[in-house]
């Protein structure tokens, strides 16, 4: 995978200062995403090149400081000082991708038309992990317009058993057959 060289810079350095606490320190990372994101303000506060970078760097030891790792409370602070705070999403997957590299977890993107209860998920983590021959790391979403069926993707693979595809096949089909004793007009 390739990634913009200043985030990777970033989200390696904090890998190595995690050490034995990668996992905590991507659950931290993913709230801290959610705060800032759920507010506009927070957001536009951090994001905002005109805010002073002693400002923040005192803003977010006053959310964090309580709740953070003092590796990460740091990190968050020198991201402020070098005014790379908008680099936070990216170092996040980055970070993600090594961790899931180094542990052999494969993530996984399961699509399908209606939301699945636990023991089916369950059932599709287990037989992916079996088919993969890793542990997978699944995100489900909904999209009503496959209709029916199944979407697996990762790592720039898909496998498409949904109702829509197996659809537009037999639409495609059709239309390129011409049927005996028909008159066709073009």
């Amino acid at each position: 995978m390739i990634f913009e060289q200043l985030p990777e810079s970033y989200a390696k350095a904090l890998l190595d200062l995690t050490k034995g606490k990668e996992e905590e320190t991507l659950e931290y990372l993913k709230e801290i995403q959610n705060i800032i994101k759920k507010d506009k303000q927070i957001e536009h506060f951090f994001l905002n090149p005109a805010t002073s970078r002693n400002i923040k760097i005192e803003i977010i030891k006053k959310i964090f400081k309580d709740y953070l790792p003092e590796i990460l409370l740091n990190f968050l602070c020198v991201l402020a000082k070098n005014e790379r705070f908008e680099l936070l999403p990216q170092i996040e997957e980055i970070y993600r991708y090594y961790y899931d590299q180094m542990n052999q977890i494969l993530p996984v993107k399961v699509i399908t038309a209606i939301e699945l209860d636990e023991e089916t998920k369950k059932t599709i983590e287990n037989v992916l992990s079996k088919y993969f021959n890793k542990k997978v790391d699944l995100e489900f979403y909904v999209k009503p317009q496959i209709i029916g069926g199944i979407v697996i993707q990762s790592q720039g693979y898909e496998i498409d058993d949904s109702i829509q595809t197996k659809l537009r096949f037999i639409y495609k089909n059709l239309k390129n057959t011409k049927l005996t004793g028909v008159v066709y007009e073009d």
